[in-house]
């Protein structure tokens, strides 16, 4: 990868792990991982501040149990608010899963997360913060540099670039409790329409074919769901328990984060909402770790993914089929993988 692997230092060299996980790492594609890293004094601070928070009196919204954001603005938007939670936004950077060499993206802020890859791994959508706003970026990794995507004062947290250049993307208008947020489509004319009416609908991702969006929406009673838009004009509907959805190489597989044994766990789908079955991983029904945020390596074997529990966060790997699992990176913590 050129750009931000041939200008940076490595960052860190994670210690390799013995083969008795199942899953050897020169298996791995070559291709980087962009995703949040923090120090490890980071990610300590930030299990001091979320693990007294997380309690069942907290006022705050928690998804499983994993505190999250305290507003719906924050929530659909990604950004933290308190200035404790800022200190420990970390850095975007890109992980080798071969060999475990980290190194940080030139291009990124504090406060940046990775969003998508394009297909060819020569782009990559992310997210900065503008005056504590969240905007979207995609970085053109030959030419080694960003053009925005989003644009005005709303705060745009996602985004997803279509095979036909089309970009979808979340939009927040409001405040507190007024606010409110959906998807839009800006056009290759640079007209924007919204298509979806909100007003929780964030972070789109398109099919492989461009011709439907699957988004994280929440339902009326609070929990997170799964919906799919066709962009032929009919009205979404949800197809899933669940978040973070993210699809195959090939378009035919969806992988997703959803509810299992009363924690969350990593799921797979087909992109209609059929054949749904959890991909395993789990030691025991008391286990309260959570795996999220999923990510699909790009020969489509293998998914990354964060195992969390109260701000404690890991960089985990197991195969599509749900056998085998490993840590991929030790030392400081990892959160939102994009492979």
């Amino acid at each position: 990868m050129r750009g931000p692997h041939r200008s940076l230092a490595p960052l860190l060299m994670a210690a390799a792990l013995g083969c008795a996980t199942g899953i050897p790492l020169e298996d791995l594609p070559g291709e980087p991982i962009a995703f949040i890293y923090r120090t490890t004094e980071e990610a300590k601070r930030r299990a001091e501040i979320l693990e007294p928070a997380a309690k069942p009196t907290s006022r705050t919204s928690r998804i499983g149990s994993v505190l999250r954001m305290k507003t719906l603005l924050d929530y659909v938007s990604g950004t933290e608010e308190t200035e404790q939670m800022i200190e420990t936004l970390g850095r975007m950077a890109f992980l080798d899963p071969r060999t475990g060499e980290v190194t940080p993206a030139s291009f990124g802020r504090q406060g940046s997360r990775p969003i998508e890859w394009s297909m060819d791994h020569g782009r990559l959508v992310y997210r900065k913060l503008i005056n504590r706003r969240p905007q979207v970026f995609e970085y053109d990794v030959e030419a080694e540099q960003s053009k925005r995507l989003t644009s005005g004062n709303w705060p745009h947290g996602f985004a997803s670039v279509g095979p036909d250049g089309v970009v979808a993307f979340s939009r927040v208008t409001g405040s507190g409790r007024d606010a409110s947020s959906r998807i839009w489509l800006l056009g290759r004319d640079g007209k924007t329409r919204p298509v979806t009416s909100g007003p929780r609908d964030w972070r789109p991702v398109f099919s492989r074919d461009g011709d439907a969006i699957l988004y994280n929406t929440l339902m009326a009673s609070g929990n997170d769901a799964i919906a799919r838009v066709e962009l032929d004009g009919k009205p979404g509907r949800i197809i899933a328990r669940g978040s973070d959805p993210v699809f195959s190489p090939d378009g035919g597989t969806v992988v997703y984060s959803g509810l299992w044994q009363g924690a969350r766990e990593i799921w797979r789908m087909n992109p209609d909402g059929t054949g749904k079955y959890v991909l395993g991983g789990r030691k025991s029904a008391v286990e309260r770790w959570d795996h999220i945020t999923p990510a699909i390596s790009p020969d489509g074997r293998f998914v990354a993914y964060i195992e969390e529990e109260l701000g404690r966060e890991r960089l985990r790997l197991r195969r599509i089929d749900g056998t085998g699992d490993r840590l991929l990176l030790e030392g400081g913590g990892a959160a939102n993988p994009v492979w």
